[in-house]
């Protein structure tokens, strides 16, 4: 079982919706400290999200993830596969998502190639409370540094899906630039409570 998130906001995207798929649950430090769960994958999450290389941890559940949805016929058999960029103006991705995306192509009949961009500084998603807020924070805040072919197929990888509005503005954008369709895959689902049998 994998957790899976319908993700729409038809107040902010009227025209969008996407389903997120992730290996496991992402489990917050603070709901750790409350719930006293044990749980070793979610804090490598955070220690990627902090610059630590996690490729080599998160290789295999990703791989074994794409393997299934594909086989499911859920993504793409072949096409991009990019990464949400860090928070920073022109920052790249980080170590851990760029290495998922590596892994993803040598195993898999995707080019990796990273046509997303950050155009601005946003803030970290903890600093940011409402729905509202968040959508604010991240509207107009990526770019596509190329024209994308008609039907290009783009697998958009993240390391958490909180609310979800950073993947749908990414994938609006991805949309704008010529993409057919957008599949996002995170490391983990934050407040999952739907499960997918693959």
């Amino acid at each position: 079982m994998y957790p899976t998130q319908v993700v729409k906001y038809p107040e902010y995207y009227p025209h969008l919706s996407q389903i997120v798929y992730a290996p496991k649950p992402y489990i917050s430090t603070l709901e750790h400290h409350k719930s006293g769960t044990k749980d070793e994958y979610s804090p490598k999450i955070y220690y990627s999200k902090m610059g630590e290389d996690k490729t080599k941890y998160f290789a295999g559940p990703m791989i074994e993830l794409v393997e299934k949805l594909k086989q499911k016929r859920l993504i793409p058999e072949k096409g991009i596969v990019t990464a949400i960029p860090c928070h920073q103006q022109d920052a790249p991705p980080s170590l851990t998502l760029i290495g998922i995306c590596h892994e993803l192509a040598q195993k898999f009949s995707y080019r990796y190639e990273q046509v997303l961009e950050r155009k601005r500084t946003i803030r970290k998603s903890t600093r940011v409370e409402t729905l509202q807020e968040r959508y604010e924070n991240v509207k107009d805040s990526f770019s596509v540094n190329r024209q994308l072919a008609n039907h290009e197929k783009v697998l958009l990888i993240d390391d958490v899906k909180t609310t979800g509005i950073s993947l749908l503005e990414a994938t609006r954008v991805l949309l704008l630039a010529g993409a057919s369709e957008v599949f996002p895959v995170v490391l983990g689902i934050n407040n999952c409570g739907d499960k997918i049998e693959l």
